[in-house]
């Protein structure tokens, strides 16, 4: 069995400039969306100009988007691990968070076009059951509910590799495993199977 053996702290930690510029980059679009994030929840609506004449602003747009690369992304998948083609297996895990990214950035941007954002989960709380958008809002949380667990099976023999790592990654590894961390061809059998 191989050991595993410290990498060389010095090398991780050196960074080229064009990364450094590029996450200082990110960091202030970061701070600026922030701001108008911030300047969206404070002063309402009054903020994106928006009328009844004008009732959807780009929001709705880039939740439409967003949507459909997570649907993509699901079926991209689902060729994989439903459809058994395995010589896509590369970009099936990078696929399925994707997919599960998407999603959860299209709500958002939906939560932000709400007049009352904190209100939010009244939806699933006070179910209507005649209520289209209720409907939608409930299907998508069993939507994202199935993309977190196929991905979870789908990196689960990762992350039994991962657990001997004395890093966060290791930590995070141990936690989501729980106490199962073996892969044989049992387990293997029990995970396609299940």
């Amino acid at each position: 069995m191989a050991t595993l053996t410290k990498p060389d702290i010095s090398s991780e930690s050196k960074m080229s400039p064009a990364f450094k510029w590029w996450v200082g980059s990110l960091l202030v679009l970061l701070a600026i969306g922030g701001y108008f994030i911030i300047e969206r929840l404070v002063l309402g609506l009054d903020t994106t100009n928006l009328s009844s004449i004008t009732p959807w602003g780009a929001w709705i747009a880039f939740y439409i988007f967003f949507v459909g690369l997570s649907a993509g992304s699901f079926l991209l998948s689902s060729l994989i691990y439903v459809f058994g083609m395995y010589q896509y297996e590369r970009i099936g895990k990078m696929a399925l968070f994707t997919a599960v990214v998407c999603m959860i950035v299209a709500l958002t941007f939906v939560l932000m076009d709400l007049g009352r954002p904190e209100r939010f989960i009244n939806a699933m709380v006070f179910w209507n059951v005649i209520s289209v958008l209720a409907w939608e809002i409930h299907f998508y949380v069993v939507y994202i509910t199935l993309l977190v667990v196929e991905l979870y099976i789908a990196m689960r023999e990762d992350l039994v590799r991962l657990r001997p790592a004395q890093n966060i990654r290791g930590k995070v590894a141990r936690m989501l495993t729980f106490r199962n961390s073996t892969i044989s061809d049992q387990t293997k059998k029990e995970i396609t199977v299940g």
